[in-house]
């Protein structure tokens, strides 16, 4: 059913702007007279005309030679504008922005997933923002204030944030499938390392998490309330910018080693998690990373799963305290005969 869901939607058909002069929609780039622009699929806006903010989602924005636009944005596309087409800011999610000689942003230029390219002639009154991409500016092209550019070794991050976020279908077929790839990866590297170091840690936790499920979620969901309370005050007292860093380290390092022992308990549960604890972590990594790529539902079951895990892991101490079954003292083996 989410792969049926997410074909239809990665196969939405394109729609195209028409709102010229003879539709009687005319409005300046900084006015508010025309209504927004909103559609799943590209987005053209014809040679001449004037419209206000314009969005794609999963699709392209192009402004035809002349046209004009307030804020022009696109999710999982590329924004393109033709020659002398002016617009106050471009930002493109999963994509590109393009500006032909003569066209002109007046404020800031943004590609997220994607480069910024100006040609001779074109212009960015602001910056000019490249996070996963180059900004290439020609000859005779301008950038009134600074030009950022990360490069396409950072073409991961918006596509893995977007899927964090439940909004992958927003990108193409082939992002998509990256983005899920790199969080699998992640996620089974450090299950591995998890398991690699701390063995009898992580068996103690994951035999942790089915019990005090309650106290664990309410220890994670206070953690998540005081914890950034305490990084305040290390920034504010300056000295403590250290102890601040650290503090995400070890949230960072919590969370980890929680979910790693989530992943094996998972993969143990299936019917074929019968073999190693390598199959099994990277049968549960793979669950669990398949779960958490559901739009909407997904994440926020992700978020409740790490207040689990977060809660148990402290509980316990990274698994150094775990009771045991029924909380009662272990039997001791019994006599030989």
């Amino acid at each position: 059913m989410i792969l049926l869901s997410l074909s239809l939607l990665l196969a939405a058909p394109a729609v195209r702007i028409d709102v010229g002069p003879s539709s009687g929609v005319h409005a300046d780039v900084h006015s508010g007279g025309a209504a927004d622009r909103t559609a799943t699929g590209d987005v053209v806006v014809p040679a001449g005309t004037e419209v206000r903010d314009v969005t794609a989602m999963h699709g392209n924005v192009e402004l035809e030679a002349g046209a004009m636009a307030r804020d022009v944005t696109a999710l999982g596309g590329n924004v393109h504008l033709d020659r002398n087409a002016t617009v106050r800011e471009a930002t493109a999610v999963g994509g590109s922005v393009v500006l032909d000689p003569g066209a002109r942003v007046e404020r800031d230029a943004t590609a997220v997933g994607g480069g910024v390219r100006v040609a001779a002639g074109a212009s960015v009154g602001r910056d000019a923002t490249g996070l996963g991409g180059e900004v290439a500016v020609d000859s005779g092209g301008r950038v009134g204030h600074d030009s950022v550019s990360l490069g396409p070794g950072l073409r991961w991050i918006e596509p893995a944030s977007l899927g964090l976020l439940g909004l992958g279908a927003l990108l193409s077929p082939f992002v998509l499938l990256w983005s899920a790839l790199a969080r699998f990866l992640v996620f089974f590297c450090l299950a591995l390392v998890s398991h690699a170091f701390w063995p009898q840690r992580l068996e103690a936790l994951v035999g942790e998490l089915p019990r005090r499920p309650g106290a664990s979620i309410a220890l994670g969901f206070a953690s998540v309330l005081a914890l950034p309370l305490l990084g305040i005050l290390f920034v504010v007292t300056l000295v403590g910018i250290p102890l601040a860093l650290l503090e995400l380290l070890g949230v960072a390092a919590v969370g980890a080693f929680g979910f790693a022992a989530l992943a094996l308990a998972v993969g143990r549960a299936l019917p074929w998690g019968n073999g190693s604890p390598t199959v099994q972590l990277a049968l549960g990594t793979l669950l669990l990373t398949l779960l958490t790529a559901i739009p909407l539902l997904g994440p926020l079951a992700g978020f409740c799963a790490w207040l689990w895990v977060f809660g148990a892991a402290l509980r316990t101490r990274l698994g150094r305290h775990a009771s045991p079954p029924g909380g009662l003292p272990a039997s001791p083996p019994p006599l030989a005969a």
